[in-house]
């Protein structure tokens, strides 16, 4: 794993063990995207006539886009093929990150660190490729190693395989790997492939559970707190 030598501008320089890879979700953790999904949801819900409730919105968060697809198809009472409605959303999220991308506070930061840092990094979403591309496209060349998408997976999150496969993409163990996740779907979907999970959470909250770290925006991921959370501390501070 790498390692790095750190100076946080003390005075005191020091060694600190860095995880094998970094994987981030896209929706919610790496850009608010979320946003972009939200009022796609809305504008296909007033094709039916009705309002998204609260709850609705909330179990959209962190789902494949089958599972979304369905779901939505079983609130609004549309007879609208799961594809048809796939396309609905997908071409208005995807005109809407053409126009730019929010980035979630200090995801840039610690994308641009880990990559001059030579730690791998990992995109790892349901979304399809053809989204995560648009958002991709606005950074650098490079900036992410591998790339799972919901499109690369039989079984998306919350199952363990997204992760799984990542891990294995990047060629290291799943417990060498921190992933960084804003839902409860993402979050059981990383501790399940065995990796040192970290919450942020966004539009929904992500309780507490054994082991889940949970921050409230990437800024606080440090490199001793990297080394921290690899040594198998966890931290809470939400």
């Amino acid at each position: 794993m790498p390692v790095l030598w750190y100076c946080p501008g003390n005075g005191r320089c020091f060694w600190v063990n860095l995880p094998a890879a970094v994987f981030f979700d896209l929706d919610g953790t790496l850009a608010d995207t979320e946003t972009a999904w939200r009022k796609a949801e809305e504008e296909l819900c007033a094709q039916a006539g009705v309002a998204p409730s609260n709850d609705l919105l909330e179990h959209l968060v962190g789902v494949d886009m089958d599972s979304a697809a369905r779901l939505l198809i079983d609130y609004t009472g549309l007879k609208w093929s799961v594809e048809r409605i796939n396309a609905y959303l997908l071409d208005r999220v995807n005109a809407s990150l053409e126009q730019g991308v929010v980035w979630q506070p200090g995801m840039r930061e610690l994308l641009t660190f880990l990559n001059t840092s030579q730690v791998k990094c990992g995109l790892v979403t349901s979304s399809p490729l053809s989204m995560a591309r648009v958002v991709i496209d606005h950074l650098p060349k490079g900036s992410f190693d591998v790339i799972v998408t919901g499109d690369d997976v039989d079984s998306p999150k919350p199952h363990p395989e997204p992760y799984v496969r990542a891990a294995g993409l990047v060629g290291a163990q799943a417990r060498d790997c921190i992933a960084l996740e804003d839902s409860p779907t993402g979050v059981k979907s990383a501790m399940s492939a065995g990796c040192i999970t970290v919450a942020i959470p966004h539009m929904v909250q992500v309780p507490a559970v054994k082991g889940l770290s949970r921050i409230p925006s990437a800024r606080y991921l440090t490199a001793p707190v990297m080394e921290a959370l690899m040594s198998g501390s966890t931290i809470n501070n939400i």
